[in-house]
Protein backbone atom coordinates (compact mmCIF):
# COMPACT_ATOMS: atom_id res chain seq x y z
CA UNK A 1 0.00 0.00 0.00
CA UNK A 2 1.42 3.35 -0.70
CA UNK A 3 2.89 5.49 1.99
CA UNK A 4 2.20 9.20 1.66
CA UNK A 5 4.74 10.05 4.57
CA UNK A 6 7.70 8.10 2.15
CA UNK A 7 6.44 9.61 -1.21
CA UNK A 8 7.01 12.83 0.14
CA UNK A 9 10.43 11.98 1.82
CA UNK A 10 11.29 11.22 -1.36
CA UNK A 11 10.55 13.80 -3.48
CA UNK A 12 12.06 16.17 -0.86
CA UNK A 13 15.03 14.32 -1.60
CA UNK A 14 14.96 14.32 -5.61
CA UNK A 15 12.73 16.82 -6.72
CA UNK A 16 10.74 14.08 -9.07
CA UNK A 17 7.12 14.05 -9.33
CA UNK A 18 4.62 12.35 -7.44
CA UNK A 19 4.13 9.39 -9.81
CA UNK A 20 7.49 8.68 -10.81
CA UNK A 21 8.32 8.47 -6.95
CA UNK A 22 5.53 6.11 -5.79
CA UNK A 23 6.57 4.13 -8.70
CA UNK A 24 10.60 4.14 -7.86
CA UNK A 25 9.28 3.00 -4.24
CA UNK A 26 7.48 -0.01 -5.29
CA UNK A 27 10.10 -0.94 -7.31
CA UNK A 28 12.26 -0.17 -4.35
CA UNK A 29 10.14 -2.48 -1.62
CA UNK A 30 9.53 0.84 -0.52
CA UNK A 31 12.94 1.81 0.54
CA UNK A 32 14.31 5.23 -0.03
CA UNK A 33 17.46 5.44 -0.59
CA UNK A 34 16.91 2.64 -3.58
CA UNK A 35 14.63 4.48 -5.18
CA UNK A 36 16.64 7.12 -5.19
CA UNK A 37 19.67 5.75 -6.64
CA UNK A 38 16.41 4.10 -9.72
CA UNK A 39 15.52 7.93 -10.12
CA UNK A 40 19.09 8.81 -10.58
CA UNK A 41 19.28 6.30 -13.24
CA UNK A 42 16.01 7.27 -15.06
CA UNK A 43 17.32 10.85 -14.36
CA UNK A 44 20.24 10.28 -16.31
CA UNK A 45 18.54 8.83 -19.23
CA UNK A 46 16.69 12.07 -19.03
CA UNK A 47 19.55 14.95 -18.90
CA UNK A 48 21.45 13.23 -21.38
CA UNK A 49 18.53 13.58 -23.83
CA UNK A 50 18.76 17.27 -22.82
CA UNK A 51 22.24 17.47 -23.56
CA UNK A 52 22.85 18.80 -26.58
CA UNK A 53 20.30 21.59 -26.11
CA UNK A 54 22.04 25.39 -26.36
CA UNK A 55 22.84 26.87 -22.81
CA UNK A 56 22.36 30.98 -23.12
CA UNK A 57 22.05 31.62 -19.17
CA UNK A 58 23.61 30.55 -16.19
CA UNK A 59 25.85 32.75 -13.20
CA UNK A 60 28.69 32.88 -12.32
CA UNK A 61 29.74 31.39 -8.60
CA UNK A 62 32.69 32.32 -6.21
CA UNK A 63 34.14 30.15 -4.00
CA UNK A 64 37.06 31.04 -1.53
CA UNK A 65 39.52 28.89 0.92
CA UNK A 66 40.97 31.39 3.25
CA UNK A 67 42.97 29.15 4.54
CA UNK A 68 45.23 28.35 1.48
CA UNK A 69 44.29 31.69 -0.16
CA UNK A 70 42.78 30.66 -3.25
CA UNK A 71 39.45 32.10 -5.46
CA UNK A 72 37.62 30.68 -8.34
CA UNK A 73 35.14 31.68 -10.50
CA UNK A 74 33.01 29.51 -12.34
CA UNK A 75 30.50 29.72 -14.60
CA UNK A 76 27.58 27.08 -15.16
CA UNK A 77 25.32 27.55 -17.84
CA UNK A 78 22.19 26.39 -18.16
CA UNK A 79 19.04 27.59 -20.63
CA UNK A 80 16.66 30.20 -18.91
CA UNK A 81 17.22 33.18 -16.49
CA UNK A 82 14.27 31.64 -15.22
CA UNK A 83 16.36 28.88 -13.69
CA UNK A 84 19.33 30.83 -13.67
CA UNK A 85 17.48 32.34 -10.67
CA UNK A 86 16.28 29.28 -9.42
CA UNK A 87 17.66 28.27 -5.55
CA UNK A 88 18.01 24.56 -6.70
CA UNK A 89 20.63 25.72 -9.45
CA UNK A 90 22.19 28.58 -7.18
CA UNK A 91 23.12 25.94 -4.42
CA UNK A 92 24.44 23.47 -7.25
CA UNK A 93 26.39 26.28 -8.53
CA UNK A 94 27.74 26.78 -5.00
CA UNK A 95 28.43 22.90 -4.16
CA UNK A 96 30.52 22.64 -7.10
CA UNK A 97 32.27 25.64 -7.64
CA UNK A 98 33.39 25.08 -3.67
CA UNK A 99 34.64 21.86 -4.32
CA UNK A 100 36.50 22.73 -7.51
CA UNK A 101 38.62 25.18 -4.87
CA UNK A 102 40.67 21.39 -4.79
CA UNK A 103 40.25 20.49 -8.19
CA UNK A 104 43.67 19.00 -9.88
CA UNK A 105 43.84 21.16 -13.33
CA UNK A 106 45.78 18.96 -14.97
CA UNK A 107 42.49 16.10 -14.63
CA UNK A 108 39.59 16.55 -16.14
CA UNK A 109 37.13 18.42 -14.30
CA UNK A 110 33.83 16.81 -14.87
CA UNK A 111 35.79 13.63 -13.22
CA UNK A 112 36.29 15.88 -10.29
CA UNK A 113 34.88 14.48 -7.13
CA UNK A 114 32.24 16.62 -5.47
CA UNK A 115 31.39 13.83 -2.79
CA UNK A 116 32.71 10.60 -2.09
CA UNK A 117 30.26 8.98 -4.49
CA UNK A 118 29.54 11.60 -7.02
CA UNK A 119 31.46 13.31 -9.46
CA UNK A 120 31.06 16.94 -10.91
CA UNK A 121 29.10 15.28 -14.24
CA UNK A 122 26.93 13.50 -11.87
CA UNK A 123 26.01 16.34 -9.75
CA UNK A 124 25.43 18.08 -13.40
CA UNK A 125 23.21 15.10 -14.44
CA UNK A 126 21.04 14.97 -10.91
CA UNK A 127 20.63 18.81 -11.57
CA UNK A 128 19.13 18.40 -14.77
CA UNK A 129 17.22 15.60 -14.16
CA UNK A 130 15.56 17.39 -11.01
CA UNK A 131 15.55 20.62 -12.94
CA UNK A 132 14.12 20.23 -16.03
CA UNK A 133 16.83 21.83 -18.23
CA UNK A 134 20.55 21.68 -19.67
CA UNK A 135 23.16 22.68 -17.25
CA UNK A 136 26.28 23.04 -18.16
CA UNK A 137 30.13 24.11 -16.89
CA UNK A 138 31.58 26.79 -18.70
CA UNK A 139 34.91 28.68 -18.09
CA UNK A 140 36.91 28.11 -14.58
CA UNK A 141 39.56 29.90 -13.44
CA UNK A 142 41.81 29.33 -10.13
CA UNK A 143 43.84 31.68 -8.03
CA UNK A 144 46.07 31.31 -5.46
CA UNK A 145 47.96 33.88 -3.48
CA UNK A 146 51.70 33.22 -2.95
CA UNK A 147 53.91 35.16 -0.77
CA UNK A 148 53.11 38.51 -0.84
CA UNK A 149 50.29 38.80 -2.79
CA UNK A 150 47.02 39.57 -3.02
CA UNK A 151 43.75 38.67 -4.28
CA UNK A 152 40.96 41.13 -5.10
CA UNK A 153 37.15 39.66 -5.90
CA UNK A 154 34.14 41.93 -7.63
CA UNK A 155 30.81 40.19 -8.26
CA UNK A 156 28.51 42.64 -10.50
CA UNK A 157 25.12 41.93 -10.76
CA UNK A 158 24.27 39.33 -7.84
CA UNK A 159 21.28 37.15 -8.15
CA UNK A 160 22.55 35.48 -4.62
CA UNK A 161 25.34 34.87 -2.30
CA UNK A 162 28.38 34.53 -4.26
CA UNK A 163 26.56 34.68 -7.38
CA UNK A 164 26.62 36.60 -9.98
CA UNK A 165 26.29 37.45 -13.64
CA UNK A 166 29.91 38.83 -14.12
CA UNK A 167 32.97 38.00 -11.64
CA UNK A 168 36.04 39.32 -12.23
CA UNK A 169 39.67 39.15 -9.74
CA UNK A 170 43.13 40.05 -10.26
CA UNK A 171 46.08 39.16 -7.96
CA UNK A 172 48.91 41.87 -7.23
CA UNK A 173 52.15 41.54 -5.59
CA UNK A 174 53.89 44.04 -3.05
CA UNK A 175 56.84 43.99 0.08
CA UNK A 176 54.38 46.08 1.69
CA UNK A 177 52.81 45.16 4.98
CA UNK A 178 49.85 47.30 4.54
CA UNK A 179 47.27 44.34 3.80
CA UNK A 180 44.78 46.90 4.10
CA UNK A 181 45.30 49.37 1.41
CA UNK A 182 46.38 46.60 -0.78
CA UNK A 183 42.87 45.26 -0.41
CA UNK A 184 41.35 48.13 -1.19
CA UNK A 185 43.79 48.59 -3.85
CA UNK A 186 42.84 44.59 -5.71
CA UNK A 187 39.15 44.57 -5.02
CA UNK A 188 38.93 48.11 -6.51
CA UNK A 189 40.88 46.79 -9.39
CA UNK A 190 38.40 43.91 -9.87
CA UNK A 191 35.94 46.44 -10.13
CA UNK A 192 37.79 48.40 -13.11
CA UNK A 193 38.29 44.95 -14.48
CA UNK A 194 34.36 44.02 -14.55
CA UNK A 195 33.56 47.74 -16.07
CA UNK A 196 36.38 47.61 -18.74
CA UNK A 197 36.77 44.40 -19.55
CA UNK A 198 40.91 44.23 -20.49
CA UNK A 199 42.25 41.89 -22.71
CA UNK A 200 45.63 41.70 -21.11
CA UNK A 201 47.73 43.82 -18.86
CA UNK A 202 49.68 46.05 -20.94
CA UNK A 203 50.54 46.63 -24.76
CA UNK A 204 53.36 44.05 -24.93
CA UNK A 205 51.08 41.23 -23.98
CA UNK A 206 48.67 41.83 -26.45
CA UNK A 207 49.08 38.78 -29.53
CA UNK A 208 50.23 39.58 -32.57
CA UNK A 209 47.41 38.18 -34.57
CA UNK A 210 44.73 40.84 -32.74
CA UNK A 211 47.11 43.65 -33.52
CA UNK A 212 47.52 42.78 -37.10
CA UNK A 213 43.19 42.22 -37.42
CA UNK A 214 42.63 45.71 -36.35
CA UNK A 215 45.11 46.73 -38.40
CA UNK A 216 43.97 45.20 -41.00
CA UNK A 217 40.53 47.03 -40.66
CA UNK A 218 41.68 50.56 -40.06
CA UNK A 219 43.94 49.59 -43.94
CA UNK A 220 40.60 49.44 -45.38
CA UNK A 221 39.31 52.82 -44.14
CA UNK A 222 39.43 55.41 -46.39
CA UNK A 223 41.59 58.60 -45.84
CA UNK A 224 41.29 60.42 -49.00
CA UNK A 225 43.61 61.56 -50.85
CA UNK A 226 46.07 62.10 -47.94
CA UNK A 227 49.97 61.34 -48.86
CA UNK A 228 50.79 57.63 -47.96
CA UNK A 229 53.40 58.60 -44.67
CA UNK A 230 50.08 60.82 -43.63
CA UNK A 231 47.96 57.29 -43.54
CA UNK A 232 50.45 54.88 -42.08
CA UNK A 233 51.04 57.66 -39.04
CA UNK A 234 47.19 57.88 -38.93
CA UNK A 235 46.84 53.79 -38.56
CA UNK A 236 49.68 53.32 -36.19
CA UNK A 237 48.04 56.07 -33.52
CA UNK A 238 45.08 54.07 -34.40
CA UNK A 239 46.74 50.94 -33.12
CA UNK A 240 48.25 52.54 -30.20
CA UNK A 241 44.95 53.78 -29.18
CA UNK A 242 43.22 50.24 -29.28
CA UNK A 243 46.27 48.49 -27.65
CA UNK A 244 45.68 50.98 -24.67
CA UNK A 245 41.61 51.01 -24.54
CA UNK A 246 42.56 46.95 -23.76
CA UNK A 247 45.51 47.02 -21.81
CA UNK A 248 44.81 47.32 -18.06
CA UNK A 249 47.76 49.31 -17.41
CA UNK A 250 46.93 51.73 -19.58
CA UNK A 251 42.96 52.09 -19.20
CA UNK A 252 41.67 55.39 -17.71
CA UNK A 253 40.69 54.21 -13.90
CA UNK A 254 36.90 53.57 -13.30
CA UNK A 255 37.35 55.80 -10.08
CA UNK A 256 39.34 58.55 -11.53
CA UNK A 257 38.96 58.71 -15.66
CA UNK A 258 42.21 61.43 -15.83
CA UNK A 259 44.48 58.64 -14.63
CA UNK A 260 44.94 55.50 -15.86
CA UNK A 261 45.34 52.45 -14.02
CA UNK A 262 49.52 52.53 -14.41
CA UNK A 263 49.03 55.74 -12.67
CA UNK A 264 47.12 55.00 -9.93
CA UNK A 265 49.62 51.54 -9.39
CA UNK A 266 52.79 54.22 -8.82
CA UNK A 267 50.65 56.57 -6.90
CA UNK A 268 49.67 53.81 -4.29
CA UNK A 269 53.36 52.40 -4.71
CA UNK A 270 54.99 55.74 -3.33
CA UNK A 271 52.30 55.15 -0.47
CA UNK A 272 53.39 52.57 0.46
CA UNK A 273 57.12 52.81 -0.57
CA UNK A 274 57.23 50.21 -2.39
CA UNK A 275 56.68 48.82 -5.81
CA UNK A 276 53.07 47.02 -6.52
CA UNK A 277 52.71 44.57 -9.44
CA UNK A 278 49.81 43.08 -11.33
CA UNK A 279 50.95 39.56 -11.78
CA UNK A 280 47.25 38.79 -13.30
CA UNK A 281 43.70 39.36 -14.06
CA UNK A 282 40.52 37.38 -15.04
CA UNK A 283 36.95 38.54 -15.83
CA UNK A 284 33.77 36.35 -16.41
CA UNK A 285 30.51 36.83 -17.76
CA UNK A 286 27.65 34.63 -18.66
CA UNK A 287 26.98 34.00 -22.39
CA UNK A 288 30.18 35.61 -23.01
Amino acid sequence: MADPKLIKQLRELTGAGILECKEALEKNNWEVQGSVQWLRKRGTIKATKKLSRVSNDGVISLAENIENKSVLLLEIKTETDFVARNDKFHNLASKVSQSLLNWDEKSNVEEHKVTQDLSVKDILIEGIATIGEKIALGKIRKFQAMENEIIGIYLHNSVGKGLAKIGAMVKIKSQSTNIDILKELANKLSVHIAANSPLCISPEHIPTEILEKERSIFLEQDFGNKPANIIDKIIENKVNEFKNSISLLKQGYVFEQKKTVEDILEETSKVLGTKIAVLDFVRLAVGE
